[in-house]
């Protein structure tokens, strides 16, 4: 818990050390996506698929992000999100709550409260338009990529018409999991 206690507080950016993490994460995309087409094929999708949702931005970044971060940037970040208040701690082994918790509010209890971090939920628009995504590059034409969005119960058009997703009877709506999910057919090849 020491060590987890100190990564939430005394992190050191050296900008010379963020320069050359810069060069091995934009290295990493490269070799993982931009020389691969259907991973360039599968981005682009995403990116037209979902128009609101993060789901929409690829998980390592596009490459003027990651080139345009700055060291601020990175400690805004850290600051945020380095927090006990967003964090949740896993014990195992032969120990009972009552016996942690005076541990936990010892060790955590020194780092100063942060503000509360707002969640915010971003929501899909109703998906009411079929979009194409057509790549040029060889290695992609042969691939067939259909893209489907899941929308939870917890949007406000699911809830509607959640019996409705599972037999697929409303219009553009496929089958769903069993979940109360819809699944919005988009027609992306």
């Amino acid at each position: 818990m020491t060590m987890e206690a100190d990564r939430m507080q005394n992190l050191v950016l050296d900008p010379k050390e963020v320069d050359t993490e810069r060069l091995v994460v934009l290295e990493e995309r490269r070799q993982r996506t931009d020389n691969n087409p259907g991973s360039i094929l599968r981005e682009h999708v995403n990116a037209a698929l979902f128009l609101n949702y993060p789901y929409r931005r690829p998980i390592i970044g596009w490459e003027h992000e990651i080139r345009g971060l700055s060291v601020d940037d990175l400690r805004d970040f850290y600051r945020r999100w380095y927090t006990p208040a967003n964090a949740i701690l896993v014990v195992a082994g032969d120990i009972t709550a009552a016996e942690l918790r005076p541990m936990a509010e010892k060790t955590y209890g020194k780092i100063p409260p942060s503000p509360t971090i707002e969640r915010i939920r971003p929501s899909e628009p109703r998906q009411s338009a079929s979009r194409r995504v057509a790549s040029r590059q060889a290695a992609a034409r042969f691939q067939r990529y259909k893209g489907n969005a899941v929308m939870g119960a917890s949007y406000p058009w699911a809830r509607r018409g959640r019996q409705a997703a599972r037999t697929g009877s409303r219009p553009g709506i496929g089958p769903c999991c069993g979940f109360g999910c819809q699944i919005a057919r988009l027609g992306l090849f």
